[in-house]
């Protein structure tokens, strides 16, 4: 299973699945927000290779501006994702997959 309830916290070893299925996300992504993102990453324990993880893909996306990334909050909500704001780092829109 990739992502965890809420309230859940698991660790696993190392899954190259991982790296697979970042991929699948950041084409869907990409075919939605294209025209906003400079460059889309897999950050976090899930994108090292051999490191203990939660089971969690952690994706950034970098985009012009603020106001750009602003445009992209509802087309995000369009594939699942909740905007939880800026979660204590400003000038960063903090968007989550709900499950």
């Amino acid at each position: 299973m990739l992502g965890l309830p809420k309230g859940v916290v698991r660790l696993e070893t190392y899954n190259p699945q991982w790296a697979s299925e970042f991929e699948k996300e950041k084409d869907i992504i990409q075919e939605n927000i294209g025209s906003y993102i400079i460059d889309i990453q897999h950050v976090g324990s899930t994108s090292i290779e051999g490191l203990i993880s939660k089971p969690i893909i952690d994706i950034a996306i970098g985009v012009t501006s603020l106001y750009e990334g602003h445009k992209c909050i509802e087309l995000l909500g369009q594939l699942g994702y909740e905007y939880k704001g800026h979660v204590g780092v400003s000038r960063r829109l903090f968007l989550q997959r709900v499950m």
